[in-house]
């Protein structure tokens, strides 16, 4: 396995995670930011988000986005724009994204598609940190 990133999208609350098996480590963003109702400032906000995380990115690295929860119907168009946004930030690195069901990251990494990560990883760590773990340790099926 190679470096990944994970990214749990949010309107107020963004999760991030890069493990980097090598050497054995992860790390983890719970970031806060206030709600944008502009969508061009919503856009580049998450870049400078982005861009001020000091990430490492290797020459070829996937990117696993939690995509729509498709029962729910609260700020779609606002959460689409933070993934596309996120999703071109890593492509401009080299980075293969790709947007997965959330219900699909809980089954496969958790074992369960209804617990969310911060209920099966009890921590300290910000919940949308960990969404985002689960992202990264999510294998993409090719």
């Amino acid at each position: 396995m190679s470096t990944r990133f994970g990214f749990d999208t949010g309107t107020t609350h963004v999760g991030m995670a890069q493990i980097e098996p090598i050497h054995n480590t992860a790390k983890l963003w719970q970031i806060t930011m206030h709600r944008i109702a502009n969508t061009m400032s919503r856009i580049l906000a998450i870049q400078e988000i982005l861009k001020n995380c000091d990430l490492y990115f290797p020459a070829k690295f996937d990117v696993i986005i939690e995509g729509s929860a498709y029962s729910k119907a609260f700020r779609q168009s606002e959460l689409a724009e933070i993934r596309t946004s996120a999703a071109l930030y890593f492509e401009r690195y080299g980075g293969q994204c790709y947007f997965v069901a959330p219900n699909s990251i809980r089954k496969q990494v958790l074992g369960n598609g209804r617990k969310k990560a911060h209920e099966f990883w009890q921590s300290e760590i910000g919940p949308d940190a960990l969404a985002a773990l689960a992202c990264s340790y999510y294998v993409k099926e090719k």
